[in-house]
């Protein structure tokens, strides 16, 4: 179930005859976006370290959490997700952080638009919260996209970081001419030809194809082209479909069937294949150990895949 965020540095993107883009990753790297305390709840709507954490469709709770409903003040939670606008994300994992606040060799992490850089005090903001960075070597800009590792108690007000560093994804892109593909929010916006992407600037100047409408702050996009200068050339920008966020898929060894509840469970997944369609194989031919593939949408619980497709493969 595609529940993170993950970032891929590898070779030059080639497409077949088939039309599928392909490269060979050097480094993949998943990351959470926010470790923090939960301050505050409003519907489908958590408070962490200043940052607004939306629960959306397709947000995946960790079945030790077991879904929005247990999470309470203070908790701590680890969240992976993507940035639709500075302060505000839209959450695809959730999970619980043992133990809760304040917590033993704990550290909190924060990732967003550093502002209010006060050189002189050596802080700045990302959302509500003051980061101090006293002890590192650091130049943040106002602006800048960073990644921080916070001390988990404030002193007067400021999280002291302990670590900092520029989290844009064509930071790793050693040359110009590199291949690169992003997809995530428009987290800044100038024009159809020039925005941001995950705090990556775009120039669309030049690209074949770019949406007609619907290019603005927040919305989600898929950006293909080459690196200059630290900037994604774009080549092409599609606007993605809100609706492909809630479709997951899961593939891998069945263990705990039960044909009663008629539940399986594939990699920590519970899969649900009450409604399912069986496009290879039967339900009633589905056994512990079998390779499958399952696709659908989250249950209510946020925890089960509800399949709507269901292809066993051994």
């Amino acid at each position: 179930m595609a529940v993170a965020v993950v970032e891929v540095n590898g070779g030059a993107i080639t497409t077949d005859a088939a039309g599928v883009a392909s490269a060979t990753a050097n480094t993949v790297a998943i990351r959470s976006e926010i470790k923090g305390p939960v301050s505050a709840i409003s519907g489908n709507v958590l408070t962490i370290l200043g940052q607004q954490i939306n629960i959306v469709a397709g947000t995946v709770f960790d079945d030790s959490l077991g879904g929005l409903a247990n999470v309470r003040t203070n908790d701590v939670l680890e969240v992976y997700g993507l940035l639709v606008s500075p302060g505000n994300y839209n959450a695809t994992r959730v999970e619980r952080v043992t133990p809760t606040m304040p917590g033993v060799n704990a550290n909190f992490k924060l990732r967003g638009v550093v502002a209010s850089l006060n050189t002189t005090n050596r802080t700045f903001t990302i959302g509500t919260v003051t980061v101090g960075y006293n002890t590192l070597n650091v130049t943040p800009q106002n602006g800048q996209f960073v990644r921080a590792t916070l001390s988990v108690l404030p002193v007067n007000g400021v999280f002291q970081a302990t670590s900092i560093t520029n989290s844009a994804t064509l930071a790793a892109a050693a040359s110009n001419g590199v291949e690169a593909e992003v997809e995530g929010y428009v987290t800044a916006f100038a024009s159809a030809t020039s925005f941001s992407v995950n705090g990556v600037p775009v120039d669309a100047r030049s690209a074949s194809r770019v949406p007609a409408s619907g290019l603005a702050l927040g919305a989600e996009v898929e950006v293909s082209g080459t690196v200059q200068s630290g900037v994604l050339v774009a080549r092409e920008v599609k606007l993605k479909d809100p609706a492909d966020d809630q479709k997951l898929e899961v593939k891998g060894e069945t263990s705990l069937v039960d044909k009663q509840a008629k539940t399986f469970t594939v990699r920590g997944v519970k899969v649900n294949y009450g409604s399912a369609t069986f496009t290879r194989g039967s339900a009633d031919a589905l056994a512990n150990g079998q390779t499958i593939e399952a696709k659908g949408v989250l249950g209510s619980d946020r925890v089960t895949l509800v399949a709507t497709e269901v292809k066993i493969d051994a």
